[in-house]
């Protein structure tokens, strides 16, 4: 049961990374502002040594994207 859950999980991620790299940048944006409307995307600067490097959080809302193997979905 864990297998199929992780080979069904990285195949949705595989998916999602192919529609984010065929995206233009307005439907990119689109994609970001629904995934996140609910809990916005919030960065922290952390400083390492002499480096400035950037913590982001948030809970994206995959249910907003459209996938293969979504219920909802085309």
């Amino acid at each position: 049961m864990m297998a199929r859950a992780e080979r069904e999980a990285a195949h949705l991620l595989a998916e999602i990374r192919s529609q984010l790299r065929s995206s233009s940048p307005d439907e990119l944006r689109a994609t970001f502002v629904a995934m996140f409307e609910d809990d916005p995307l919030t960065f922290e600067e952390v400083k390492r040594g002499r480096r400035r490097v950037w913590r982001i959080r948030g809970t994206a809302r995959l249910s907003s994207l459209k996938l293969m193997g979504d219920p909802d979905g085309i």
